[in-house]
């Protein structure tokens, strides 16, 4: 059973010296801002008399077993979405006008034969305590390799809190305060009004929108933030804190002062139309640009590199 793929562009390890890869200094995919929710291994499986059922079916395991369920609690029973996941789980959540929480939850767990499966599939739970849903996977294993996938209709005025570890996290269209954290691996957050914090530790983040009070923050050895500021100008602040890289996207007709360091000059590349309205000074030993005239409302600091583009001028054909 292959592991999920939100590890697929980790950056470079670099220290001292060192100039980081040249993937440090592509461009922004634009493909990373795909809005749509990812999919689940249940979601081909067909649909039982009940809210819950089981699968087995040939994988990369000689045995798969798959489990859905599907839950909905009213803002009475869940006043706001808590939810805290563990190894190997998808965390999907996508902001609704509804007035009710929708869950869908798929478990797959594979073994050497059928018994062992179905007995590791046990092991992967999805439980509500209090107000908050927690879900539990047993600690990957190439003999008996088991993931889960949460999938929530939220409401979407109301606050946000996911807390990861191993685990893809995906926030969509929220206009509440969101909070979420994983390790390890890779979080979308896309439309998102609020005041988000949003940790990635070793790990990466991808933040499209145009307004909030954001901040972001993707340390470790593969610490990367992709941006992508989806009018001329951003509504609020924005700061960004990456240990590896920062790509940002904007607008051609970028009006949001920013503010960007890195730990040496050559770390810094803009190919944006507003590359010549950028000046350069140093702090504290460290290489400072800086864009527009007003108190800066996008700060990014980056230890590795800070690439700047805009969207009439992404470089490479792939990227369209």
């Amino acid at each position: 059973m292959p592991l999920p793929g939100f590890l697929q562009s980790l950056g470079a390890v670099f220290s001292g010296q060192t100039r980081p890869r040249e993937y440090n200094f592509d461009p922004v995919h634009l493909s990373l801002f795909d809005p749509r929710p990812a999919g689940t291994p249940c979601d081909q499986a067909p649909p039982g008399k009940g809210s819950r059922n089981v699968l087995c079916a040939p994988a990369v395991a000689p045995f798969v077993c798959k489990r859905s369920e599907q839950l909905s609690f009213s803002l009475a029973e869940m006043p706001r979405l808590m939810i805290d996941v563990a190894y190997q789980t998808t965390v999907s959540v996508v902001g609704t006008d509804a007035g009710t929480y929708a869950v869908r939850f798929c478990a797959q767990a594979g073994a050497t034969n059928e018994d062992d499966a179905r007995h590791a599939l046990e092991k992967i739970t999805l439980t509500r305590a209090g107000q908050s849903l927690k879900v539990r996977t047993p600690h990957y294993s190439r003999e008996r390799p088991s993931s889960a996938w949460v999938q929530i209709e939220a409401v979407r005025n109301r606050a946000v809190t996911v807390n990861g570890s191993y685990s893809y996290l995906e926030i969509f269209g929220i206009n509440a305060p969101v909070r979420a954290s994983t390790t390890h691996a890779r979080m979308k957050l896309l439309e998102i009004t609020g005041k988000v914090q949003a940790t990635a530790h070793i790990g990466i983040i991808d933040f499209a929108g145009d307004h909030g009070q954001v901040q972001l923050n993707a340390d470790g050895e593969i610490g990367e933030i992709n941006l992508k500021l989806t009018a001329p100008r951003f509504e609020g602040t924005l700061d960004a804190k990456a240990e590896v890289a920062i790509r940002v996207l904007l607008s051609p007709d970028c009006e949001s002062p920013f503010e960007a360091t890195v730990d040496r000059p050559e770390l810094f590349v803009c190919r944006a139309r507003i590359a010549p309205h950028i000046r350069r000074e140093y702090r504290d030993g460290r290489a400072v640009f800086t864009y527009g005239r007003q108190n800066p409302v996008l700060h990014f600091v980056s230890h590795g590199a800070l690439v700047i583009d805009s969207t009439d001028r992404v470089p490479s054909p792939r990227l369209q």
